[in-house]
């Protein structure tokens, strides 16, 4: 897994990651808190932090990573909802270029909402996967230090485009007692490299990985853990 976090770009030991509370929304049973979470020289991660308000020694938890943006199934009666309801707290967050940082999609014909991130993320030898791997587990420090969550009962949902970043999360962490994935692609030979003139697949690229591996690789090594939608 050491060769696999080379080339994709993630580092061994994330930097201190500090969290700035924006706000706080009340719903009954259970608080929304807006959250930024910041690394040193990176982007900020917009967070919104679901915690119930009932009292428990220690919850399970769940960190909700949504290509769509993080509040897509934040609404009340939504799938997030639905968790904080089964006892558990859930992060949801914005991986950059997502949600809240999504960029602006240009007029030319091949600019996605990807590109220009994913063109600077290789232009200085990074790959925009492996940013917004390293987004996720800094995601994942900061739930498991949380007071009142179980660290060694925390869930990982991927969803869309960020199916494969919580693959290679959970893969290159042990941190995750379960992984959903959910409409995400499923290999990069059969979703990606079959379909090249597919929008926004340039946060899928990962120079030089299919000499080593695809995700089926990665699913596999998982195995129970995994559950695929």
């Amino acid at each position: 897994m050491k060769e696999i976090a080379e080339l994709v770009g993630v580092k061994s030991d994330l930097d201190k990651v500090q969290v700035e509370t924006k706000g706080v929304l009340d719903r009954g049973t259970y608080l929304i808190e807006k959250l930024v979470l910041q690394r040193p020289d990176e982007i900020p991660v917009p967070a919104l932090l679901f915690v119930p308000k009932k009292k428990a020694e220690k919850y399970a938890a769940t960190l909700y990573v949504d290509g769509r943006g993080k509040g897509t199934d934040a609404t009340p009666g939504g799938a997030i909802e639905q968790l904080v309801a089964s006892g558990q707290i859930v992060m949801s967050i914005d991986l950059r270029g997502f949600g809240e940082t999504t960029d602006v999609k240009q007029k030319t014909s091949y600019y996605t909402s990807d590109f220009r991130s994913g063109m600077w993320s290789l232009h200085i030898g990074q790959t925009l996967l492996g940013q917004r791997v390293e987004d996720t587990l800094a995601a994942l420090k900061v739930l498991a230090g949380h007071p009142r969550v179980n660290a060694k009962a925390i869930d990982a949902v991927g969803i869309q485009r960020a199916g494969p970043v919580v693959l290679h999360a959970a893969s290159l962490n042990p941190g995750f007692a379960g992984v959903t994935l959910r409409d995400s692609i499923r290999s990069w030979v059969d979703d990606v490299v079959a379909g090249p003139l597919q929008e926004d697949v340039i946060g899928y690229v990962v120079p030089h990985a299919l000499k080593k591996y695809d995700l089926p690789d990665l699913a596999e090594r998982l195995g129970e853990k995994l559950t695929v939608e």
